[in-house]
């Protein structure tokens, strides 16, 4: 999930167990679409959501001193669109407002979240509209700037992976251009008996004029 959820935790007993997770509840009952001129906009009635929307913080449980130590981050969390999703991601419909939660549960086990004593918050300012693909080009430009492994476009606006494609055809190419090289006749071997010792030798059987031919190279200049 990009931006990452960053949280601090604070009033927790020290020496209590507890469990956080993240989940996802819609912020408006619609679909939305978006127009560059207009914005965000209502745009028919919401679609049937998944039950898989539930993150448990992968450091679940862990004392309350050590939830009120640190910052909690959610760069972890994974959201996906399709049906069945791999264990731990979150299934979200594509141009939907969501608003994320986090709850805390004091509790060993994450599962009892549904009946455990469970604090609840919400921040109105991370409300988001899940999408396939960004609609605004400044979005793309930071989670580029952001990302540890678009290197590439940040330096050259290019990806890494097209320079590795365009190298390998490359490579592609010299190796046909080898390859319709005819390599060299080759000398005849002929069978024949030594009157000495009977033993049968190969040799070869050289041309009859004198004629040496020239180096060969494996590589015909272009």
């Amino acid at each position: 999930m990009f931006p990452a959820l960053n949280i601090q935790i604070s009033d927790l007993d020290p020496s209590a167990d507890y469990c956080v997770f993240l989940d996802m509840v819609l912020a408006n009952h619609c679909r939305f679409k978006y127009s560059a001129s207009a914005g965000w906009s209502p745009a028919g009635q919401e679609e049937a959501q998944s039950q898989h929307n539930l993150f448990v913080h992968p450091e679940s449980p862990a004392k309350g001193s050590h939830w009120m130590s640190q910052t909690i981050s959610f760069s972890r969390v994974k959201l996906t669109n399709t049906c069945t999703p791999p264990p731990g991601q979150i299934v979200l419909s594509s141009m939907h407002k969501y608003q994320p939660r986090i709850l805390i549960t004091k509790t060993l086990h994450p599962e009892a979240v549904h009946w455990a004593p469970t604090r609840i918050k919400t921040f109105p300012e991370t409300q988001f509209v899940a999408v396939t693909a960004y609609q605004n080009e400044r979005i793309t430009k930071l989670k580029i700037n952001y990302n540890p492994f678009a290197k590439g476009f940040r330096e050259n606006g290019k990806s890494h992976t097209k320079r590795k494609q365009n190298s390998y055809d490359q490579e592609m190419v010299s190796s046909k251009r080898v390859s319709t090289t005819s390599p060299p006749p080759q000398p005849i071997l002929k069978n024949s008996k030594n009157s000495s010792d009977g033993v049968e030798q190969k040799y070869p059987i050289l041309p009859s004029y004198n004629y040496v031919y020239p180096p060969y190279s494996a590589y015909s200049p272009y």
